[in-house]
């Protein structure tokens, strides 16, 4: 997949597009992405996507953005794994911001993008303070000769009956329903950063050394607790590593701390991680954070974690 980082570097040609934020690719993301790819091979041209970066509300609320569920390059890999040809990654500035809807469909959408066919999700709403709709949308796209396909995000709901989106699935993975989100995602939450030095708690104190990631400040965390998760990285010899991994998520109350952390403990590895990229795929929520008396009752408890999972750690 091709990925643009301006209209300057668009080739001309004609294009399917899809328009979203697509955090966090959904189902109702898939859905909308797969339906545009048929559409432009049906059509012969180009199977794209336009979405921005960073994110608008990270510009037009910055006391209170949203949190991401795909950071910018896993969103791009979500995006390729579904047969896109191109993703076009628009800078979002207050300047951008103050486009007006007539002025972003006539010169992004059909000058900049020169887009034949444009599909959007039901209720999209675009341009400066959200004023242009769908009916706006099919009605500039029909005087430049293109069309518009607005289809249903949602090929399912939620287990409470709401439409699949990515506030729901924040939701649910702020309150520790990892299963429902996974379910509305529709593929694995990935948490990924480098490797750091932490203080050695773990390894001096209880005997379970973990692996502390640095994870983005744009990132979502979820429910702070105890996560089964598969870890992936790549030793200094550039061997690929799977382990099975228990992620703790949390300020370590029962040791003092303050800090918001995110540690995995690898079963099965022993070596050097510092400054590795990992990657947690996490599978299932075991218990929220508790704070113990004493040293002696979290390790146990601990112990207890890890023997609900499998040691299974493979080189690729």
């Amino acid at each position: 997949m091709l990925i643009v980082d301006s209209l300057g570097n668009l080739d001309p040609r004609p294009r399917c597009l899809a328009l979203g934020n697509f955090d966090g690719v959904h189902l109702g993301h898939n859905h909308l992405l797969k339906c545009m790819a048929q559409g432009a091979h049906e059509a012969g041209i180009s199977a794209s996507a336009l979405t921005f970066e960073p994110h608008p509300s990270h510009v037009l609320t910055p006391l209170s953005p949203a949190k991401l569920l795909s950071l910018p390059r896993e969103r791009s890999r979500l995006i390729a794994d579904i047969g896109i040809d191109e993703l076009i990654v628009l800078p979002f500035d207050l300047e951008f911001s103050r486009i007006s809807a007539q002025t972003f469909v006539q010169e992004i959408i059909i000058k900049g993008c020169q887009a034949r066919i444009v599909y959007v999700g039901n209720g999209y709403r675009f341009g400066y303070g959200g004023k242009g709709d769908e009916k706006l949308l099919a009605s500039l796209l029909q005087e430049a000769g293109s069309a518009l396909k607005a289809i249903d995000l949602i090929p399912g709901k939620d287990s409470e009956g709401n439409p699949i989106t990515s506030t729901a699935i924040r939701n649910a993975l702020l309150k520790g329903d990892l299963e429902q989100a996974l379910q509305m995602l529709g593929h694995e939450f990935i948490l990924s950063g480098n490797v750091q030095r932490g203080d050695g708690l773990a390894t001096s104190l209880l005997g379970y050394p973990t692996a502390n990631l640095d994870i983005s400040p744009y990132a979502l965390l979820p429910c702070y607790g105890v996560y089964i998760a598969k870890a992936s990285f790549r030793d200094d010899n550039f061997n690929t590593y799977c382990s099975n991994a228990l992620v703790y998520i949390g300020n370590r109350p029962s040791v003092g701390g303050v800090e918001l952390r995110v540690e995995a403990h690898l079963l099965g590895f022993c070596g050097d991680l510092y400054g590795c990229e990992m990657h947690l795929s996490l599978t299932r929520f075991l218990r929220a954070e508790m704070q113990f008396a004493t040293l002696a009752e979290l390790s146990r408890q601990i112990a207890k974690d890890i023997a609900t999972i499998d040691v299974n750690t493979t080189r690729e």
